[in-house]
């Protein structure tokens, strides 16, 4: 004689006692959750990078058929009023599907229905997005295609469930500070695409300290990247990886020393980044002296292997400009002395002032450039290598940038005198060419030979 026990709850399990014998069957249910998780096999830092899914698979799936359909009640007449509206008791486990409607904004009961979980109203004419903290069990929001301009700060404050923003095809301009922030722990995708944006905060992305699938902000009108929230990478945690898509922009300067400040220094921020993928094809980048400093770590023997990966994604960019380099890679560059920046700061009439950092060093070229006397400013650098030639300068005097020059050629001038003060703070001079001047003494305290 078989005696059984029945439990029902989220999963079947059937007791069966023969002979004091027990016998267990579990018989699965399906789950009444809207998301779906099973444990996922983990994967080592190194299968994540060679995994071209390797953001996107949580081993979660969402289960629409558990929510209750929550209906929009709308009039496509002007300053006609919209609102929800159920068969369902309020507190009961929601998605919101209204499609290529008339809405030009979200009706204002919203938060009567707390239990949101999926919220789209893709294609419809709305402006603005309201705060939407009362809807603690948010998971997807989907308000594509539709006509919002602007982010609020805290619009997304306490929702600790949301999983999926889809905001392309708006007319979205700015996002406020405080917008995107590490309270939203399960964010997984984040769609910016086709909108107004001029300005990218690198926080967005960077802040995100879990592993998540994407955050896209292509085909917008980025021209700069920002730290306007003075982020600094915490070297206690890990962040992300996910994928950063910054494709079909108007980026052309990747600032180096911003990075730099973030990751404290920049080889610890790009140690972070060997797991991540970051697109940034297709903007106007100008490949100077700012990218010399990033695109040196690939000489380090660890991320020159990681970056050699077939299925490696953090992939490189192509330069713009200047012209000479157009067409050519700037991370994983073969003659890292082509990146330089010509000055113009304090930079001599008719001279060339260029910052060479492969060399470490400023050079001023001020040949044949007609001065008849040394500039009494210089753009800043710890080594100038100044080319003086063919000039009228008739005397080295005491000047401010005299203790940082190792290298002057000052030779076809008229110098008829090398004062005392120029000669004894000459500190880090290593080569000085004086041919062809009016000199008749030297200062004692230079030791060289003519």
């Amino acid at each position: 004689m078989y005696r059984f026990r029945l439990f029902i709850a989220r999963v079947f399990i059937l007791v069966i006692v023969q002979n004091n014998n027990f016998l267990l069957f579990l018989v699965m249910g399906q789950s009444q959750d809207f998301v779906v998780c099973q444990e996922c096999r983990p994967l080592y830092r190194r299968d994540e990078a060679a995994n071209p899914d390797k953001f996107c698979n949580d081993c979660c799936k969402f289960n629409f058929s558990v929510l209750n359909r929550l209906y929009v009640i709308e009039s496509c007449k002007i300053n006609s009023t919209s609102y929800f509206y159920s068969f369902m008791p309020d507190d009961s486990n929601f998605k919101v599907i209204h499609q290529h409607g008339c809405l030009t904004s979200i009706p204002e009961n919203i938060c009567n229905f707390p239990r949101i979980q999926y919220l789209d109203l893709e294609n419809n004419t709305i402006t603005q997005l309201p705060n939407l903290s009362c809807l603690r069990e948010l998971v997807i929001l989907d308000l594509k295609g539709n006509q919002i301009q602007v982010l609020k700060a805290g619009i997304f404050d306490g929702l600790n469930q949301l999983r999926h923003i889809y905001l392309s095809r708006n007319r979205i301009h700015t996002i406020e500070m405080g917008v995107f922030h590490d309270g939203l722990k399960k964010i997984k995708r984040v769609s910016l695409r086709q909108n107004n944006l001029t300005e990218a905060e690198v926080v967005w992305a960077l802040g995100i300290t879990h592993i998540f699938c994407y955050f896209d902000v292509r085909y917008n009108k980025i021209t700069k990247l920002t730290n306007k929230s003075n982020f600094t990478m915490d070297p206690s945690k890990r962040y992300g990886p996910g994928a950063i898509f910054l494709n079909n922009n108007k980026l052309k300067i990747l600032d180096t020393q911003m990075l730099d400040a973030i990751g404290n220094p920049l080889a610890s921020l790009v140690s972070n980044f060997l797991y991540w993928t970051i697109t940034w094809g297709d903007n106007p980048w100008h490949c100077d002296c700012r990218i010399h400093q990033i695109a040196t770590l690939h000489s380090v023997t660890a991320i020159r292997t990681l970056w050699a990966l077939p299925d490696f994604e953090i992939s490189d960019f192509v330069c713009n400009t200047p012209s000479n380099l157009k067409g050519q890679r700037g991370l994983i560059h073969q003659n890292l002395s082509d990146f330089v920046c010509n000055i113009t700061d304090f930079c001599p009439s008719g001279c060339l002032c260029q910052e060479q950092p492969e060399a470490d060093r400023m050079v001023i070229n001020c040949q044949n450039a007609g001065l008849a006397e040394m500039p009494k400013r210089l753009p800043f650098h710890e080594k100038l290598f100044l080319n003086f030639q063919n000039n009228s300068i008739g005397i080295l005097p005491e000047l401010p940038y005299i203790g940082r020059i190792v290298h002057l050629d000052i030779s076809n001038n008229n110098l008829t005198n090398i004062s005392s003060a120029f000669a004894s703070s000459a500190d880090k001079l290593k080569y000085l060419n004086l041919a062809n001047n009016r000199l008749k003494y030297l200062p004692e305290t230079f030791q060289i030979t003519i």
